[in-house]
């Protein structure tokens, strides 16, 4: 798929999630995933990662895993779940002593531009995945419009 959308789209980037050990992030790299997201922070996952250009988005549920992911090297970090580890007020209460972490919510992010909008306004990166399908009240493209916006950073 990957040698597909190189030819087809390069717009298209493609990735991998539940990823978590460090021989699969490892073959789904060699393979062409441009990032690897799992549901836990592993030191050795990211060393598996051959470069700079390849991404990992680890789950991480609190302050300090967030911290060690940062010294390891991630840049956007994956709270997961979002909604059991506080939701958009964890985020907000996160990028306050940290305003340069970009932080992607999973679970409790529901496809609809209000859950989208309170993610964003507390100050989230992006969503983590477009929806596989939308609701009748909001469409797929402006669903992945306002996750792929800037966020604001929160007001305190």
């Amino acid at each position: 798929m990957t040698r597909h959308f190189a030819k087809a789209d390069k717009s298209v980037i493609m990735g991998v999630g539940s990823v978590v050990d460090a021989p699969t992030a490892g073959i789904y790299i060699a393979n062409g995933a441009n990032f690897v997201v799992g549901p836990v922070l592993k030191s050795r996952r990211r060393q598996a990662l051959q470069s700079p250009q390849d991404s990992l988005q680890p789950g991480c549920g609190s302050a300090s895993e967030i911290g060690f992911a940062e010294e390891l090297g991630v840049e956007i970090v994956k709270i997961f779940p979002g909604t059991q580890v506080g939701g958009p007020e964890f985020v907000k209460a996160v990028l306050g002593p940290m305003p340069w972490t970009k932080i992607m919510p999973t679970g409790g992010v529901d496809p609809t531009e209000e859950s989208l909008a309170k993610w964003l306004a507390r100050g989230s990166w992006r969503r983590a995945s477009a929806p596989s399908s939308s609701p009748p009240t909001c469409s797929r493209r402006r669903i992945m419009r306002a996750s792929r916006r800037k966020s604001p950073r929160p007001s305190r």
